[in-house]
């Protein structure tokens, strides 16, 4: 197992009563998860999400508030979403005027959509992960600071 932590970001991006989520198919079958990634080598966790965005949603945005910091312990999990252990920052993503999410050339492996799906439909979806919902809700509710998240496993 890799002795670091990896680093990622990731945005929630909101318009009419809709958040953007990003659509995969692989081993796990079909499942969402917000638009984002890890930081590169010198990058800054805000540029990573700005990228991450464009590169799996193709929407040019702005950061917005830090919503939510969220740990995946491998340890703890089984290993149920991968062997490294992981720490992803959670954004507000403002849509930049003019940019409109699309299915990106060149998509992220068993990556199959682009969606804006109705924030009432989040309890309902496979996300990624099963707490993610009720994250995204709290965070949505107007949490005036942002929260650590432990991942459930």
């Amino acid at each position: 197992m890799p002795p670091h932590i990896r680093v990622s970001a990731s945005a929630v991006i909101v318009r009419r009563g809709h958040i953007l989520l990003v659509k995969f198919d692989d081993r796990t079958g079909p499942h969402y998860n917000l638009p984002g990634g890890g930081a590169d080598p010198g990058e800054t966790v805000e540029e990573a999400c700005i990228r991450e965005v464009y590169e799996e949603a193709g929407a040019r945005i702005t950061i917005g508030r830090l919503l939510m910091v969220r740990e995946y312990e491998p340890v703890r999990c089984r290993s149920a979403f991968g062997r490294r252990h992981k720490l992803n920052l959670v954004f507000e993503g403002l849509l930049l005027p003019g940019s409109e999410p699309r299915m990106p050339h060149k998509p992220d492996a068993h990556q199959i959509g682009v969606e804006w799906v109705a924030l009432n439909a989040l309890p309902h979806l496979n996300l990624v992960s099963p707490s993610l919902p009720g994250q995204i809700a709290r965070s949505l509710r107007g949490a005036s600071k942002p929260y650590y998240v432990r991942e459930e496993c």
